[in-house]
């Protein structure tokens, strides 16, 4: 299980992400902006050592530009091993009829 909140900072004008998880103590934050024109929210964050061994960069995606189909999309990237982002998680969250 995955347990995240989304704030908004005021003192740096951005977003955070602050992931939980069930299956390890470690805690992933994300930052980024909402894009008025694309009405994208659009995340990264940088976990170092993240698997003891690699050094994992994360970024989220939220389409918001219809309110009744929000689009989520999650990338990550382990390097060096990997060089390049790849799609880990695409949700399509609507309301329940």
């Amino acid at each position: 299980m995955v347990l995240f909140f989304v704030t908004f900072n005021p003192k740096s004008n951005k977003y955070d992400i602050t992931f939980f998880y069930n299956w390890s103590a470690l805690r992933v934050t994300t930052t980024g902006n909402f894009d008025d024109s694309s009405q994208e929210l659009r995340t990264k964050g940088y976990i170092p050592d993240e698997d003891g061994v690699n050094d994992e960069t994360v970024a989220e995606v939220f389409d918001l530009k219809d309110h009744k189909r929000i689009v989520y999309k999650h990338y990550s990237m382990r390097s060096p091993q990997e060089t390049a982002q790849r799609l880990d998680v695409e949700m399509v969250l609507t309301p329940a009829q």
